[in-house]
């Protein structure tokens, strides 16, 4: 009876690896490689076969959303107005890095929150999304924008746009903060702004916005 062990180490997925005789005393052997690099041992009845273990190169697979990960202050902060930016690092399903340009993503940010207003004042309720957009970088990485210009917590969704999956993490809590105090923006409300008696005190709110009429 002939034994034929296979053996990759954590480089394989040993649940994927299949032998078997087709005859002649010939064996096909498939495996699933996890790794870049992978030392590939064969034995039968416990022996080496010439030559083995080999070393064997493996080029990455197909690019997989929910492997690939991304990273990058854009993530987790922004600032109403400014341009906020993110990476992702495609992989494919092993974990491995992906190096040509073939994935496109659907990015946008949905607002949840908004900061707490003033309630003499109206404050639109209007859904606000915003999108992002991407820029091939090189080594399969992703240099992925998108500017807020109204403050509050948003919601990121960063997801594969042929098939729908998120990528490793999304969605993501943005926390978007408000630009600058600007003097021209800013609301002063209350009697006193127009007139007062001496000796009495007269109310006056000042309501610091930015240029954008975040609080």
């Amino acid at each position: 009876v002939t034994s034929l062990f296979v053996d990759g180490g954590d480089g394989l997925a040993n649940n994927k690896t299949r032998v078997s005789y087709v005859g002649n005393g010939k064996y096909q052997i498939s495996v699933m490689p996890l790794k870049p690099s992978i030392r590939l041992s064969i034995k039968i009845n416990d022996l080496e076969i010439k030559q083995s273990p080999f070393n064997v190169t493996v080029r990455p697979g197909s690019f997989s959303s929910s492997s690939s990960l991304a990273e990058g202050h854009g993530l987790q902060r922004a600032r109403a107005g400014e341009e906020a930016t993110f990476i992702i690092q495609t992989k494919d399903q092993g974990g491995n890095n992906k190096i040509v340009d073939e994935a496109l993503f659907e990015v946008h940010l949905v607002l949840v929150g908004r900061p707490i207003a003033p309630a003499s004042l109206n404050i639109s309720n209007d859904e606000v999304v915003v999108a992002g957009s991407q820029q091939f970088m090189g080594d399969g990485k992703y240099l992925v924008k998108y500017t807020a210009y109204v403050a509050g917590e948003y919601t990121l969704h960063v997801r594969d746009s042929i098939e729908g999956e998120d990528i490793n993490g999304s969605p993501f809590r943005v926390i978007v903060d408000p630009a600058e105090m600007s003097s021209t923006h800013s609301l002063v409300q209350g009697k006193g702004i127009h007139s007062g008696v001496a000796g009495k005190i007269a109310e006056v709110r000042v309501y610091g916005r930015d240029e954008f009429g975040n609080f």
